[in-house]
């Protein structure tokens, strides 16, 4: 092989190679946006309003284990607050409640990855806590 040749797959190799830490970085630097975007109180109301057959649902968002390092953690909890202009089961019985996370890949992309709870009835209302599910 010729030096130009070695030097040039030197070179591309350096430039399609992911930079170490990169994912990390970009946590780093997207995460404050990332976890500012991601949680909150988001409801349905308006949605239901327009449309009647759509009912009044309530998503409730927060961080959770920000100690961890590598990914962003979350748990959501959905409730049915009316159906049809009648009172739903409410937020003490949520239909929806998962943990889900937000890591950066190395080819640029973040990946979210959803996880079920083997007890959810012990995490009902988690999301107002202080530190939800510290346990």
């Amino acid at each position: 092989m010729n030096i130009r040749l070695l030097a040039c797959l030197a070179v591309l190799a350096v430039a399609i190679a992911p930079a170490r830490g990169g994912a990390a970085d970009r946590l780093e630097t997207f995460g404050p946006e990332l976890v500012a975007l991601t949680i909150g109180s988001f409801t349905s109301a308006e949605q239901a309003k327009a449309d009647p057959a759509y009912s009044v649902v309530e998503s409730e968002i927060v961080r959770i284990w920000p100690q961890e390092k590598g990914r962003l953690w979350f748990y959501q909890e959905n409730a049915i607050l009316e159906t049809d202009g009648k009172p739903g089961p409410g937020k003490g019985k949520p239909y929806f409640q998962r943990v889900f996370s937000i890591e950066a890949m190395p080819d640029g992309r973040f990946r979210r990855e959803v996880f079920e709870l083997k007890e959810p009835a012990k995490a009902v209302g988690a999301w107002g806590s202080a530190a939800p599910l510290a346990e």
